[in-house]
């Protein structure tokens, strides 16, 4: 009887240490999840924000550029007499 109580006793004992663990385990297996995708979110926004911007900068910045140029090469054809 006492042995049979201590088998249950262990098996309950093993069962909830399995259990503790394989919950550590599946709370870090989530964690590790959420991290990845958020990294991933990071990423992604990062590729989403540089494509964005060299296309920005490929648009408007030669525009300007050449304005600039256009303007810094202008002469008045009368000067101030």
């Amino acid at each position: 009887m006492s042995l049979h109580l201590w088998y249950c006793i262990t098996a309950l004992a093993g069962y909830t240490t399995s259990a503790h663990i394989s919950v550590h385990f599946a709370v870090f297996k989530a964690i590790a999840h959420i991290s990845a995708m958020y990294v991933g979110h990071i990423s992604v926004m990062y590729v989403v924000c540089e494509v964005t911007r060299s296309r920005y900068m490929a648009n408007y910045l030669p525009t300007y550029s050449e304005e600039k140029e256009h303007e810094e090469t202008w002469t008045p054809i009368r000067g101030p007499h």
